[in-house]
């Protein structure tokens, strides 16, 4: 029977993950505000642990937490929170309430799966602990009632044949708490001997606890009959070990006292299991150094301890240049080596105070402690710092059998405190990561942060907010481009997108292009580009005419798992022509995973849609692989078209490719024809290939191609 989780989210995004990542190893209960978690409860679900947001409409998470303990079967169910607040004092106020963990958005699902197993993992054994020692209580507690009245030795034999069975330590003691008996166990979990334990009282064993408060476990146990708690215990031997106690008053059938059974549990193992958990809420798994969420609270320090003292520091991301193509190449085992040593390399050039933290994948930050009054100072320290980690990089990494290979890596540093009022420690961490993509971009290996690139990131993320409500909010224009034969005849449409923005005005697709391919919100795009293209062929198509439509994908959406069923979907909706569908895809695409691209490839060619390799030429254009896919066009890229008349080299490469796609029966489409020289060459050297560019046509909004195609068809008709 898989175990229960309930989660509790007014996020319908995280619930998806969270519900997508969990469907497959339990069961899942969900509710999307903290009303209907109680519902849920007070209806009889039981989940085994609850996954539970902080900031929620209504009832809070912190305050749901303690509602959900009141219920009597709850009382002990973990609790983990998710919660995009990193202040430790949130932190600190669940794990008062009763949580038993803090994961901080955005997380990592792995890491999310792990602490989930571990905590169920601890409560289960926990549980059957605190199970068997009732179970031995209620036991031994029935043989002494029956025992009353008959001999010593005939009890000694009773309780001898209950110990032996035990795993648990058991001790039972007079009323004044003077041990009477001892099993087996508790010599092993103590050292003491019967002999050596007979006759004291059981505090022989605690450490810390005072006598009034053990006193108080007595008389508790003899007045309700039970009490159980965690204690840490000194073993014969010295030792310190952490002890689940539970204590159990047994009394005639007067009432009277007669004694109580202890029984204890060595949970050492529990504990260290624990403290494991522990440790990998603050700390990278693979390489041991903190992870984001210990590194934003010394960060958030830090930030404090600069501003009370005016002092500056330095924050910088780093990263390792190619990585993916070692994970690619050589697997992620030498990847992961690789990372580890990165890791030990700079923290050998580290002060005791500074922080190296691991960000994720190839991502380290590492965090300079305050040493530094005035800007030149704590750029420099930053400077020579940067310096030292690119000169160790130049030693080649070594791993097991592998060539050494020679790394390099990008930075981008960050000085804080800065004029920001409202600066706080999220936000030095993404201005230093815009610097560092900065740096990427710009092809540098460092780069400091500054007021410039902070409103160029600040424009861009209000961007890419605006793009996301655009693309819903029936903001962005379908735009056709035709494309020609060298009789001037249009031959077919390559579909692209404008943003009519409500403040900026219409905006090329390279403004907001780029940010939604980062973003991931290309995919939702791109899906919008498809429907609106199928929807625009059918408005074009006639008995007389039929004009194919091409529509760019990028690498993201392919290689999502519901492409295929998303194109079928459109598809079957818009009743459009699959085999007027030609969908357009890099050779960066294709490299990456040939064998998979070429399996979805070929379930929709099966189905008539028709595949182009865009911008052929400036990737990695080969025909061993060329041959391998099931494409029915080449787009030779414009760069090649530009200079192919007054160059000789671009000439023979764009000779080479027609060659080739029509040595493998592909239609060639030369993209970028500006010019009546570019229309002069190309028709001459090669008649068969279509044209595409501004000589013939711009971009134009569908509605001016379809009064366009009805003018011509009104012309040919008379």
């Amino acid at each position: 029977m898989q175990p229960v989780i309930m989660i509790v989210d007014d996020d319908p995004h995280n619930m998806h993950v969270l519900t997508e990542a969990l469907k497959s190893e339990y069961e899942l209960i969900v509710a999307l505000d903290g009303e209907t978690a109680l519902n849920l409860i007070q209806e009889g679900e039981t989940p085994d642990l609850i996954l539970l947001d902080v900031m929620m409409p209504g009832i809070n998470g912190f305050d749901l937490c303690q509602r959900i303990h009141q219920f009597e079967h709850l009382a002990s169910t973990p609790v983990i929170f998710i919660s995009a607040l990193t202040d430790s004092d949130y932190e600190s106020h669940g794990l008062s309430i009763g949580a038993v963990d803090y994961i901080n958005k955005p997380f990592k699902l792995s890491s999310v799966r792990a602490r989930i197993q571990a905590h169920l993992h601890w409560q289960a054994s926990f549980e059957k602990m605190t199970a068997i020692s009732r179970t031995q209580q209620k036991r031994i507690a029935d043989i002494q009632h029956q025992s009353v009245g008959t001999s010593a030795q005939s009890d000694l034999d009773i309780y001898q044949k209950i110990f032996s069975n035990a795993s648990e330590g058991i001790v039972i003691t007079d009323p004044e708490g003077l041990i009477t008996l001892t099993n087996d166990a508790f010599k092993r979990i103590t050292g003491y001997s019967i002999d050596e334990a007979q006759h004291r009282h059981i505090n022989l064993l605690d450490i810390e606890a005072s006598p009034d408060f053990l006193h108080e476990t007595l008389r508790k146990a003899k007045l309700e009959g039970y009490w159980s708690g965690e204690l840490y215990s000194r073993r014969k031997d010295g030792k310190i070990y952490p002890e689940l106690r539970t204590i159990s008053a047994v009394h005639d059938t007067d009432g009277e006292l007669l004694s109580y059974v202890i029984v204890i549990n060595d949970i050492t193992t529990l504990k260290q299991n624990q403290a494991k958990i522990e440790h990998l809420t603050w700390h990278d798994a693979l390489t041991d150094l903190p992870n984001r969420t210990l590194l934003l609270e010394r960060l958030e320090s830090t930030l404090r301890y600069c501003t009370r003292h005016q002092m500056l520091t330095s924050l910088m991301v780093i990263d390792i240049k190619n990585f993916k193509m070692i994970n690619d190449s050589k697997g992620t085992t030498v990847g992961d080596h690789v990372l580890q040593q990165m890791a030990e390399r700079i923290s050998r050039l580290l002060a005791e105070d500074d922080t190296l933290a691991r960000l994720g994948s190839d991502e380290f930050a590492l965090l300079l402690s305050p040493s530094a009054h005035d800007i030149a100072a704590s750029s420099r320290r930053a400077s020579e710092i940067v310096e030292q980690i690119h000169e160790n990089m130049q030693t080649p990494f070594s791993v097991n059998h592998e060539p050494p290979m020679t790394l390099s890596c990008t930075i981008g540093i960050v000085l804080f405190p800065s004029a920001e009022e409202t600066e706080h420690a999220h936000s030095i961490l993404q201005h230093a990561d815009t610097a560092h993509h900065q740096a990427k971009n710009q092809g540098l290996k460092t780069l400091f942060f500054n007021d410039k690139i902070g409103r160029q990131a600040r424009e861009r993320f209000a961007l890419e907010t605006a793009l996301q409500t655009a693309i819903h909010n029936e903001q962005l224009r379908l735009y056709l481009q035709p494309q020609y034969d060298n009789q001037c005849q249009i031959t077919g449409f390559e579909a692209l997108v404008r943003w009519q923005h409500p403040e900026q005005g219409l905006l090329l697709p390279g403004r907001f292009i780029p940010i939604a391919e980062q973003s991931g919100l290309i995919i939702d795009l791109e899906r919008w580009v498809l429907k609106q293209a199928l929807m625009a062929q059918q408005q074009m198509s006639s008995p007389q005419a039929h004009y194919p439509i091409s529509v760019n994908i990028s690498a993201k959406h392919f290689a999502t798992e519901d492409f295929i069923a998303t194109i079928s979907e459109l598809l079957s909706e818009t009743q459009a022509n699959p085999g007027l569908l030609v969908l357009e895809i890099t050779e960066s695409l294709v490299i990456e995973n040939l064998e998979a691209v070429v399996e979805k490839m070929d379930v929709l060619t099966q189905i008539g849609i028709q595949f182009s390799i865009d911008d052929f030429g400036t990737g990695y254009s080969s025909l061993v692989y060329l041959r391998k896919l099931p494409i029915a066009e080449v787009k030779i890229d414009r760069s090649f078209i530009a200079s192919a008349p007054n160059d000789a080299v671009d000439a023979e490469i764009v000779a080479m490719i027609h060659k080739m796609a029509d040595f493998l029966n592909l239609r060639t489409v030369a993209e970028g024809v500006e010019t009546q020289e570019h229309v002069n060459f190309l028709s001459e050297r090669f008649p068969n290939m279509l044209h595409q560019g501004f000589f013939y046509s711009r971009p134009q909004p569908i509605q001016q191609i379809l009064d366009q195609l009805t003018q011509q068809a009104l012309l040919s008709s008379t």
